[in-house]
C-alpha cells in the first residue's frame, strides 16, 4: 500500500510537470513527452468506469439510482441529441454551458488535492479561507474560458461548424474580471501562505498556492500548450494517481487480488482508443458520433464526481478512508489552523 508522503510527493510531482514542461524550450523530444503524458492523463475520464466496476462505490450517496446512475444516462442523452440533432444555435448554447462546467469541474479537483495533502502532510482539514480562495480562481478560470475555447468551443470544425459570434463580445469581456479576481486573489493567497506558513508542510503550501493560480495561464498567454494543457493534463493525472492508489488498495496478494489493477489498465486503455482514433474512424457521420461520444462521457464524468469524491457525510469518509488508509483523522487545535476548517471538499473530480 502507498505511504501518504509517496502519495503527496505524486500529486505535486503531477501537479508540476505539465507547467514545467510547457515553460521548458520548444524541442522534438519535450513536445513528444509532453504529448505522451497529455495521451496518458486523457484517459482519466474513461476510467470513472473503473469505479462503476467496484463493489462499495456508491455507500452513502444518497438516491443513488437517480444521481450516479439515471442522470448520468440523461446526461449522455443529452450530448448526442443536441450534437446530432439539434439546430447550431442550440449547440452553441449547450457548448457554452458545457465549457464552463468543465472549468468548475477541473478546478474543484483542487479542494481535494490540498485536502489529501494537508491531512497527510499537516495533521489538518483544508480551512475556509483555503476553499474560498481556491474557489475564487476557479471562477476566474470561467471567466477565460470561452477566450480559452472559442470558436470552435472544444469541437472539431470539419464536423461541427458552429458561429458562436454573436455572443463573443459578452464573453469576451468576462476574461478582464478574471484578470480583476486574481490581480486581487494572488497576493492574498500568497500573504495567507506566508502568515500561517507554520500551518503547512512545503508540499502542501505549493500545492494551495498552485491550486489558487491554476488557470492563471490562461490570463498570461495564448500558448495553448501552457494556457489550457498545464491545467488540464495535471488534472488528468492527479485523478488517475487518485484511481491507482484506490485499485491498490483492493489488490490482495493473489492472482484475483490483481483484478482491480487490471481493471483499471483496460478501461483506461479502452478510454485511449476511443478519445484517440474517432476523427479517423471512415467517414464525417461516425467521426461525429465519436465526438459525441467523447463529450457525453466527459459530462457524465463531471457529474457523477461531485457525488463519489466528498467528506462531506460520514459514510463517504469512511469509504475514503478505507480505501485511502494514510489519511489521518487528526486535528490541530483550533487556535492553530487560521480560520474555520472544512472537510467537505470534492476530492478528485
Amino acid at each position: 500500500m502507498m505511504n501518504g508522503r509517496v502519495f503527496q510527493y505524486s500529486l505535486l510531482t503531477v501537479t508540476l510537470l505539465p507547467i514545467t514542461l510547457a515553460l521548458l524550450p520548444r524541442s522534438s523530444d519535450v513536445v513528444a513527452v509532453s504529448t505522451a503524458i497529455g495521451v496518458i492523463a486523457g484517459t482519466h475520464v474513461f476510467s470513472t468506469l473503473y469505479l462503476y466496476l467496484t463493489p462499495d462505490v456508491f455507500v452513502g450517496v444518497q438516491n443513488w439510482r437517480w444521481t450516479v446512475i439515471a442522470v448520468p444516462i440523461a446526461l449522455m442523452a443529452a450530448v448526442f441529441l443536441f450534437l446530432l440533432a439539434m439546430p447550431t444555435w442550440t449547440l452553441v448554447l449547450f457548448m457554452l454551458i458545457y465549457i464552463h462546467f468543465g472549468i468548475v469541474h477541473f478546478g474543484r479537483q483542487n479542494l481535494g488535492v490540498l485536502t489529501f495533502s494537508v491531512r497527510i502532510g499537516c495533521q489538518r482539514p483544508m480551512d475556509l479561507f483555503e476553499r474560498r480562495t481556491i474557489m475564487a480562481g476557479v471562477i476566474a478560470g470561467m471567466c477565460a474560458a470561452y477566450t480559452a475555447f472559442a470558436p470552435a468551443l472544444m469541437l472539431h470544425p470539419s464536423y461541427f461548424p458552429i458561429d458562436p459570434t454573436p455572443v463573443a463580445p459578452y464573453f469576451l469581456k468576462l476574461w478582464y474580471l478574471g484578470a480583476a479576481i486574481y490581480v486581487v486573489l494572488v497576493p492574498l493567497a500568497v500573504y495567507h501562505a506566508f502568515k500561517e506558513r507554520s500551518n503547512y508542510d512545503a508540499p502542501s503550501l505549493v500545492l494551495y498556492l498552485s491550486s489558487v493560480m491554476f488557470f492563471a495561464p490562461l490570463f498570461l498567454t495564448a500558448d495553448p500548450l501552457i494556457a489550457i494543457s498545464s491545467w488540464a493534463v495535471a488534472h488528468g493525472l492527479q485523478y488517475l494517481i487518485f484511481l491507482a492508489v484506490h485499485a491498490g488498495s483492493r489488490t490482495r496478494a493473489t492472482l484475483a487480488g490483481l483484478i482491480p489493477v487490471a481493471t483499471l489498465i483496460v478501461v483506461a486503455y479502452v478510454g485511449y482508443l476511443l478519445w484517440n482514433t474517432y476523427p479517423q474512424w471512415g467517414n464525417e457521420t461516425l467521426a461525429r458520433i465519436g465526438a459525441s461520444a467523447v463529450i457525453a462521457i466527459n459530462l457524465a464524468h463531471y457529474w457523477v464526481d461531485m457525488f463519489l469524491w466528498k467528506f462531506q457525510t460520514p459514510e463517504r469518509r469512511k469509504w475514503l478512508l478505507a480505501h485511502y488508509a494514510f489519511l489521518t483523522t487528526g486535528r490541530r487545535p483550533a487556535s492553530a489552523v487560521s480560520g474555520p476548517s472544512t472537510s467537505a471538499g470534492s476530492v478528485p473530480a
